[in-house]
């Protein structure tokens, strides 16, 4: 069986030149799908490697009890309260390593297009670097307390104008001035401005902190922090693991993303099976007297049937490869944005396996109705219309 499946598929792919409009057909087709589908999913993959590439499980996000999908607004007055739970991590001054966080959107102009774009200002406060260490200042210095000062995130210099250091930004009435730019392991942190937390939420009327992550000695001590939390009736507040915290504001948008993709991916391969199955029947057409010779000096039904669906596969795959290596060069490492948000899109090994799985799975369903035609044609009605 193996030997005649060889042969057979040999003498198929020696007489593919003279259908060469038709498999390019399949080609092209299978290149758009998987063109399509790694270009979709890219935007995803790109999203979760920047939130996910800075998160901690050893740092808790304070949510508030009846919404725990959003971060929970906690006065100033319940910082010191939070830090004196167990399992809260402190640095070598007893200072407990507590982030809190404060937002104001300003618009900013992109580069090329000259569109404008909402992107925010974040309130940070002196224990970032120690709270997550993917923050790094590049280049200029620190913003300074109390002063109306921004760093910028390097993704942000690269997508707006005016990003430079020197530069100003006006909003509600006041000037903020640029003094530095700093990178966060690539997070979408990195598409806004940094400043100083109070002077944020002086600013911007805010009396209470938009958010507050709290760097635990470990993962470990995660359970035992958030007991402590939620039993203590003075904050009424929750907390989760920043992964999962993440996972659960987001998980709804990746789902979006996963559907238009496999839906407009999937839309494109049902035209790739009709070309495959268009191309495939035609080839079993043209090849009947040979097919008919074939069986009648011995071969079997079944082997010239799976050298049909082989043929379909090796035709499909350099058309996915094509499609492969074009989403590749286009998309990988370009940078996208949206909800506010800049990251560096992603073709990963796993996606790209997962297109070939899809070129399989077209190959199997676009080569098989032919293959079992091929081998189901009697040998002596073949050969007397021949």
């Amino acid at each position: 069986m193996f030997k005649q499946i060889v042969a057979v598929t040999s003498i198929n792919l020696r007489s593919i030149r003279s259908r060469a409009g038709m498999s390019l057909v399949i080609m092209i087709s299978v290149a758009a799908v998987v063109g399509v589908l790694l270009s979709l999913l890219a935007l995803r993959v790109g999203l979760e490697q920047a939130i996910s590439g800075v998160a901690s499980p050893a740092r808790a996000v304070i949510v508030d009890t009846n919404s725990g999908a959003n971060p929970a607004s906690v006065t100033l007055s319940q910082v010191p309260t939070i830090a004196d739970l167990p399992g809260v991590a402190h640095d070598a001054r007893g200072n407990a390593l507590i982030n809190t966080f404060a937002s104001a959107p300003v618009d900013a102009t992109r580069k090329g297009s000259g569109d404008l774009a909402n992107i925010q200002i974040l309130g940070i406060n002196s224990v970032m670097p120690e709270v997550v260490p993917q923050f790094h200042l590049i280049a200029g210095r620190m913003f300074r307390p109390a002063v109306r000062e921004l760093i910028v995130g390097k993704l942000a210099q690269i997508q707006y104008v005016g990003m430079n250091i020197g530069d100003r930004i006006h909003t509600r009435g006041v000037d903020w001035l640029i003094v530095g730019s700093f990178e966060e392991g690539g997070s979408t942190d990195e598409g806004g401005l940094d400043g100083d937390v109070n002077t944020v939420m002086s600013e911007m009327k805010q009396p209470n902190y938009a958010e507050v992550q709290v760097q635990l000695q470990s993962a470990g001590d995660f359970p035992r922090f958030e007991k402590a939390l939620t039993a203590n009736p003075s904050l009424q507040l929750d907390a989760k693991s920043e992964p999962q915290f993440n996972q659960d504001e987001l998980g709804s948008f990746y789902k979006l993303i996963d559907r238009i993709g496999y839906f407009v991916a999937g839309i494109m391969a049902v035209g790739a099976i009709s070309a495959a199955l268009n191309a495939m029947y035609a080839a079993v057409e043209q090849r009947k007297m040979e097919i008919a010779t074939l069986r009648a000096i011995g071969f079997g039904g079944a082997a010239v049937a799976i050298s049909v669906v082989i043929e379909t596969l090796l035709v499909a795959l350099p058309g996915a490869c094509l499609g492969a290596l074009i989403a590749y060069l286009c998309y990988n490492n370009s940078l996208a944005e949206t909800y506010g948000m800049i990251f560096h899109m992603a073709i990963t090994p796993g996606l790209v396996g997962l297109a070939f799985i899809w070129t399989v799975v077209i190959s199997l369903v676009g080569g098989l109705p032919p293959a079992i035609a091929a081998a189901r044609v009697p040998v002596a009605v073949a050969l007397r219309a021949s």
